[in-house]
């Protein structure tokens, strides 16, 4: 994943929050089914909510491009972790669409039944 980060003040702690986040976002994806009745989730716990597991995880490979001349310094440093997370879910829906030829417009992607119509 390519971050503009303009200047990466703790290098590795960004790229371990990048990945963070895309951990977070996998299992947004993939798992993250919440249901509503009028208006009030039903999950009212993630004890039993499906997590990906380390053996399924891809590797992840963060590349920083800092441009610390473009940085407006009259902004506060902030963090990065949830760069990866909004990226992650049109990217699996792009990558799926070129592959079959079909979009999927829900969530979770559930190869059962999202991905397989």
């Amino acid at each position: 994943m390519a971050v503009d980060s303009y200047l990466a003040v703790n290098p590795g702690s960004v790229e371990a929050q990048i990945i963070g986040g895309v951990v977070h976002a996998i299992n947004s994806a993939m798992y993250g089914k919440q249901t509503f009745v009028n208006g009030a989730a039903q999950t009212k716990n993630f004890n039993n909510s499906r997590m990906i597991k380390l053996s399924e995880m891809p590797t992840v490979v963060v590349k920083l491009m800092p441009q610390p001349a473009l940085m407006d310094r009259t902004r506060p440093i902030g963090g990065v972790g949830e760069l990866g997370v909004p990226t992650f879910a049109p990217a699996l829906a792009n990558a799926w669409a070129k592959l079959t030829g079909k979009r999927v417009r829900a969530l979770p992607f559930v190869p059962t039944a999202t991905m397989s119509d």
